[in-house]
């Protein structure tokens, strides 16, 4: 039996192509390998631990291995270091990574970075606005001359939308001064509804046999809700 996902077709020279397999019998998956992850701290690079426990040991009885990360202590040079697995579909293991440090003592502090600002306008025409305003006021707007530092988005009516920008050099907050406004830029524009595109329809037919295809349908116009034989 065979259903349609689109029941009309208003062309009548439409060909239906050749049936594809859509679904076929259950074959019973294969199990993957993955991968486990194991933890521990130490100031000092540990052993490689051993086994296929979960977690692992350590061959020295010194060191705790975990599957979850310890915090660590990066103030008193205490590091989480960790070790990986693979187990493969079979079962078998491959044995413990040497460990490598995962965490390190925190860096200095970089510089700061230049500061970028936006505004945004509507027209109704392609002509460039004029910029707003140079200002050294922080989150800068001209709503009263139609900048705004968000999107409006364009319409039907008010067909372009423009772009402008300025940058701030590093500096931290609150000091600094900010450049002349750079632009404007057309950011978006209207576009005219497009013509249609080409339509698809698909029907479906069961089969008993798993590797016999059926035979092509022939083209109708066939508007029935109902699924034929």
């Amino acid at each position: 039996m065979s259903t349609k996902s689109s029941i009309e077709v208003d062309d009548p020279n439409v060909e239906w192509g050749d049936p594809n397999r859509f679904r076929g019998a259950s074959v019973a998956g294969k199990d993957g390998e993955y991968t486990r992850f194991a933890y521990t701290e130490s100031s000092v690079p540990p052993p490689t631990p051993i086994g296929d426990t979960v977690p692992p040991k350590d061959p020295n009885n010194k060191y705790a291995w975990t599957m979850d990360p310890p915090q660590g202590d990066p103030e008193k040079g205490i590091w989480v270091w960790q070790s990986i697995q693979t187990v493969y579909s079979d079962k078998s293991t491959s044995g413990w990574s040497e460990p490598f440090r995962l965490t390190g003592a925190d860096g200095k502090d970089g510089n700061d970075g230049n500061d970028i600002e936006f505004v945004y306008k509507i027209t109704q025409n392609n002509s460039a606005p004029t910029l707003p305003a140079n200002s050294n006021r922080d989150d800068y707007t001209e709503p009263a001359n139609g900048w705004y530092d968000n999107p409006q988005g364009v319409s039907e009516t008010w067909q372009y939308e423009w772009v402008a920008q300025r940058t701030k050099p590093a500096a931290k907050a609150g000091t600094g001064n900010w450049g002349n406004w750079q632009g404007p830029t057309l950011w978006s524009k209207w576009g005219e509804k497009g013509m249609d595109g080409d339509g698809y329809e698909y029907i479906y037919y069961r089969t008993q046999a798993e590797n016999i295809a059926p035979d092509t349908p022939v083209a109708a116009n066939n508007t029935d809700d109902e699924a034929r034989p």
